[in-house]
């Protein structure tokens, strides 16, 4: 009786134990998930110039994205590579290629809400923050025009890049620049456009602001830039585009006098933003 018992416990203990071998074997035969990646759409042979195989990649960028995965918005080397690359690819083709290749992106993204939001949120962020290394106004304005023309997907966004896109459209390159008064130490005031010089080289800053004080003290420095005053070529206008006069007072004298120096005590730029200041110093010329 007892040889029965233990024979009969060695042969369950025996099933047991090549049981879970079987098993653990099935565990470690299952393949790995396959890692994610951005695949590019496959260029056609009979294109041979790089213009070309540039403008088709712009064209076809997200023909194998997958846009209702929305996993791919939390692994930076898919989803947010993809679009970094997408930016250099908008950068080398012509600007309507560009557009188009941008309203094919946002149209596509449209599917599905949180990804749309994501394209816009990770492209206002490398588009047009002002210490954004990959930082491009055209594009910029491009992403914002497709957004605006397609149908709304969220108000939020459509909102955001209508505000944003009347920004980015103010004294464009070749433009006329907006005009605004500018109120002198001596209390005298006068318009930019009343302003001798062939080039008026636009200074927008804030007065305590320590990239700002480095800004002056290198153009006060610059034998170049004061050679250019001297021969009435440029006029410089240093503008501190708000009210307080106690504080611009303070650091008036980080200002050169041959420099036209003013501040807004009307608060005129806080109510009309006659232009697009993010970041300061700003500078137009």
């Amino acid at each position: 009786m007892n040889k029965l018992f233990y024979f009969s416990f060695a042969l369950l203990f025996l099933a047991t134990v090549v049981s879970c071998g079987k098993k653990q074997g099935s565990s470690s035969d299952a393949l790995p998930t396959p890692k994610k990646r951005f695949i590019l759409p496959e260029v056609p042979a009979m294109l041979m110039s790089d213009s070309d195989k540039q403008v088709f990649l712009a064209l076809h960028y997200f023909d194998k994205f997958n846009f209702k995965d929305t996993t791919q918005i939390h692994l930076p080397d898919v989803a947010e590579a993809g679009l970094v690359n997408f930016i250099a690819l908008l950068q080398k083709v012509p600007g309507q290629v560009r557009d188009s290749a941008t309203v094919l992106a946002f149209q596509k993204a449209s599917v599905v809400s949180r990804m749309y939001v994501y394209f816009w949120k990770t492209l206002d962020r490398y588009l047009d923050d002002p210490n954004s290394p990959i930082r491009n106004e055209d594009s910029y304005i491009s992403v914002c025009q497709s957004i605006v023309k397609l149908p709304k997907v969220d108000e939020v966004v459509t909102s955001n890049a209508t505000f944003k896109l009347r920004q980015a459209l103010k004294n464009r390159t070749g433009m006329l620049a907006a005009n605004f008064q500018i109120t002198l130490e001596s209390g005298k005031r006068m318009k930019m456009s009343d302003l001798k010089g062939k080039y008026t080289l636009l200074f927008f800053y804030e007065p305590d602001c320590h990239t700002c004080i480095q800004a002056k003290a290198f153009m006060r420095q610059s034998g170049y830039l004061n050679s250019l005053i001297m021969n009435s070529i440029v006029t410089v206008l240093a503008f501190y585009p708000q009210d307080d006069k106690q504080v611009w007072l303070q650091r008036l004298p980080d200002c050169a006098p041959c420099w036209v120096n003013g501040y807004d005590p009307e608060g005129y730029f806080t109510e009309k933003q006659p232009y697009d200041l993010r970041a300061f110093p700003t500078f137009y010329l």
